[in-house]
């Protein structure tokens, strides 16, 4: 339907041009159409579609539990999921073992006697984090304290 509206559309829109139509009245027109085109029903459907999802995925045979299941939609687009388990549900500290760099189809670990401080992915490990220092302590999300003590920055209070 809606690609039948965007095809009358662009059929009538020499003739808008020809009578030197105002922008905001096409612009009216498109969203007109569009307004038209999804239909009054899709916000129902799709919420729908989101329960039965959530209803399949809670099954006894896959025991799935979601707290937001607005992300399924989300999930349906992952090719690759990585899942960390290391014991930060009975230790409460997070600890990075390794970390492997991803640089011209070639995966290369980390070591103690590389200077990791020139490779992109330790950069963004050091910067990209809201960390901020209270009381001369380092405070932050655990992980990104984590990734900051890994990258051997220093972080200076100004």
């Amino acid at each position: 339907m809606f690609i039948i509206c965007i095809l009358e559309f662009l059929m009538i829109l020499p003739s808008y041009l020809a009578l030197n139509a105002d922008s905001s009245e096409i612009i009216d027109k498109i969203l007109n159409l569009v307004v038209t085109a999804v239909p009054p029903a899709l916000p129902l459907a799709l919420t729908m579609s989101i329960n039965m999802s959530v209803k399949r995925l809670r099954s006894n045979k896959n025991q799935i539990f979601t707290t937001s299941p607005n992300k399924i939609i989300v999930c349906g687009l992952l090719d690759t999921i990585c899942f960390d388990k290391t014991g930060t549900l009975t230790q409460n500290d997070l600890n990075i073992y390794k970390v492997y760099n991803y640089e011209n189809n070639n995966i290369n670990e980390f070591n103690d006697t590389m200077n990791i401080q020139n490779y992109n992915i330790i950069k963004c490990m050091a910067v990209c984090n809201s960390n901020v220092i209270i009381d001369d302590k380092l405070q932050g999300d655990p992980l990104d304290i984590e990734f900051y003590k890994y990258s051997k920055y220093s972080l200076e209070n100004n």
